[in-house]
């Protein structure tokens, strides 16, 4: 039998190597933490840099205690020093008083999600206006409690001043409601998942200076002779898209390309 012979490879080309065996397969991640020290070190930014966090889902890692009730609680220990790698967050069916601890120390993300919203949100936006965040995902209607057509929705604040990317859920059909979408300054990436009609489209396309890219999800898909359909067939702006059965792994999916869409 042959002597093995062991290649010694550049640093560069080994942490390469492991890191794309990490995004290629996050849930395998942590083991390849396990290999060396520096390995840990180079896999940590990436597990840690994209974050889903859910009460009935918990993460990949050490963020969750089993309390005696049964009910999963944070260990903010844990999650105070993983923050700094934090880049994207989705929170998901947690109450407010929570989602204001985990953003206090996630300082550095850039991409939040806030879906299945329980409580009163309002206390979060200046938190959320220091952050700076590039993309946003979230039911405006219900953080602002807001569900009246003829009230815009305030997109004039802080808290938006640095949007490139902004995912509105539950969306309706009045511009009325809407109209401030105009006043975010570099919003480039528009998604619109609910009730969508041409109107609508017309004034987002006329009123958003810079808008490169509005994506619609539409639950019953748009026909070729919808004027909706038509609008979107004579504009190459606009992308019509049917919901996936899994959103929040879409979104982490997406948010570990970096891909455009939210």
């Amino acid at each position: 039998m042959g002597v093995q012979q062991i290649v010694d490879i550049p640093i560069e080309l080994e942490r390469e190597i492991f890191e794309i065996a990490a995004y290629d397969d996050p849930q395998f991640a942590p083991r390849l933490m396990l290999v060396a020290r520096r390995v840990h070190d180079w896999i940590r930014l990436i597990l840690f840099s994209v974050l889903r966090l859910s009460c009935a889902r918990p993460a990949p890692l050490p963020l969750f205690d089993q309390e005696s009730t049964k009910r999963l609680s944070l260990n903010f220990h844990c999650l105070k020093q993983s923050a700094p790698h934090i880049r994207h967050l989705l929170v998901q069916n947690l109450p407010v008083e929570e989602i204001a601890e985990i953003l206090k120390y996630c300082a550095r993300i850039e991409n939040l999600a806030l879906w299945i919203l329980r409580g009163v949100f309002t206390p979060l936006i200046p938190t959320i206006a220091n952050l700076r965040l590039r993309q946003l995902s979230f039911d405006p209607s219900c953080f602002f409690i807001s569900y009246d057509e003829d009230i815009p929705i305030p997109f004039n604040q802080p808290m938006f001043h640095y949007i490139t990317h902004l995912e509105i859920i539950n969306v309706t059909q009045s511009w009325t409601k809407w109209k401030e979408l105009s006043t975010i300054p570099y919003l480039s990436h528009l998604t619109l998942a609910g009730v969508v009609g041409k109107e609508l489209i017309d004034n987002v396309l006329e009123e958003c200076k810079w808008l490169k890219r509005l994506v619609i999800y539409s639950y019953a898909g748009i026909g070729a002779s919808d004027p909706v359909g038509q609008l979107i067939e004579g504009n190459p702006r606009v992308v019509a898209l049917l919901p996936g059965k899994d959103p929040a792994g879409q979104w982490e999916r997406c948010a570990r390309r970096k891909s455009e869409f939210l």
